[in-house]
């Protein structure tokens, strides 16, 4: 399923694996061949893998590099140690297994786990006196692979531990880092993103919060629905997948709306016109939430972190979530076993 974007390891390779606290014991020899790995290291980052083996031979390559470059550097203030421990923190955390991958894992040299990623950024923070902005894309492309490749409860884990480090830095807590004053702003809307993530991988079997002003004006709550199996779907006339799993879904929902299917349509459309035009040619017969006044952001959007479209929930007769990681191509499936419960 395409998505669109609304916004922007106990175990370490053998032969990448560095332990920092040498850096101030080992003497630095030779300059030129540091510079040598540096080079390697960008053209490295240049390279567009266009396989999955491609992908992680060029992360490992990435990881075993900057791990010999950390060896050779002495001052932990160099401008050049944070980009390579950035490098090497950043390829860990792009070769975390996949779990639904583990079959892809050809020995145990090439896993790592998502303990060993945050164990590295946690040694890293730990040295820092303060958290720049390039700290802050790292933990932000950090979270966005590691919960793409993980299940929940270690994406929530990975969350709640980089939320507890950016809490107690913007609340100058005795964590050891303070962040900037000019990023502090950054920061707390990392925390919101972080807190926001950690509430949607709650989601399973709990009820899901929604709620506000339908495109026509009327007021909706999720709980009216409750009795029945409904598709909360996160969507934008602008989103080309979305456009295209439309069919698919009305002819679904044409199929199971007597047996209780419904769906829920959460619009990101700034463009009211744009959106009313849409629903009148394709004749949407279901509720679009979309309030002119919040300018077509909906509250849940932020307050569960979704960031790209589509994005759909389905929800039990019960009310709780059943799953937020639905494919068209698979929820006629989840409907009939949903439906067959009373």
């Amino acid at each position: 399923m395409g998505q669109t974007s609304i916004v922007s390891e106990p175990n370490l390779l053998p032969n990448a694996t560095c332990d920092i606290t040498v850096l101030k014991t080992v003497a630095f020899q030779a300059a030129d061949e540091l510079e040598q790995l540096m080079e390697e290291l960008r053209q490295l980052k240049k390279q567009r893998p266009k396989t999955v083996s491609e992908f992680r031979a060029q992360h490992v390559a990435i990881r075993s590099i900057a791990a010999a470059a950390l060896h050779k550097i002495v001052d932990s203030s160099s401008d050049n140690y944070l980009e390579i421990e950035r490098d090497w923190i950043l390829s860990s955390t792009l070769l975390v297994t996949p779990v639904s991958d583990s079959s892809q894992i050809k020995s145990s040299e090439d896993a790592i786990s998502v303990e060993a990623v945050l164990e590295s950024w946690r040694k890293y923070v730990e040295r820092r006196r303060t958290l720049d902005l390039a700290d802050l894309r790292l933990i932000s492309q950090m979270a966005k692979h590691i919960e793409a490749t993980c299940n929940a409860s270690e994406s929530i884990h990975c969350y709640e531990y980089l939320l507890n480090k950016i809490t107690g830095a913007t609340n100058n807590a005795d964590v050891g880092v303070r962040i900037k004053g000019d990023l502090e702003g950054s920061y707390k809307q990392l925390e919101i993103i972080f807190a926001g993530a950690v509430r949607r991988l709650q989601l399973i079997g709990a009820p899901l919060k929604l709620s506000g002003r339908t495109f026509d004006g009327q007021d909706f709550q999720i709980e009216s629905y409750r009795g029945k199996v409904v598709l909360v779907d996160y969507w934008a006339t602008w989103c080309g997948p979305c456009v295209a799993e439309y069919p698919q879904i009305r002819e679904l929902w044409e199929k199971y709306n007597a047996a209780g299917f419904e769906v829920v349509g959460v619009s990101m459309d700034d463009d009211r016109s744009s959106l009313a035009k849409y629903i009148k040619e394709k004749s949407v017969p279901w509720v679009i939430l979309n309030d002119e006044e919040q300018g077509g952001k909906h509250p849940s959007t932020e307050y569960y972190n979704i960031q790209t479209v589509p994005a759909m929930f389905l929800i039990g007769r019960d009310g709780n979530v059943i799953t937020t990681k639905v494919e068209v191509s698979k929820l006629e499936a989840l409907l009939r076993e949903a439906l067959s419960k009373q």
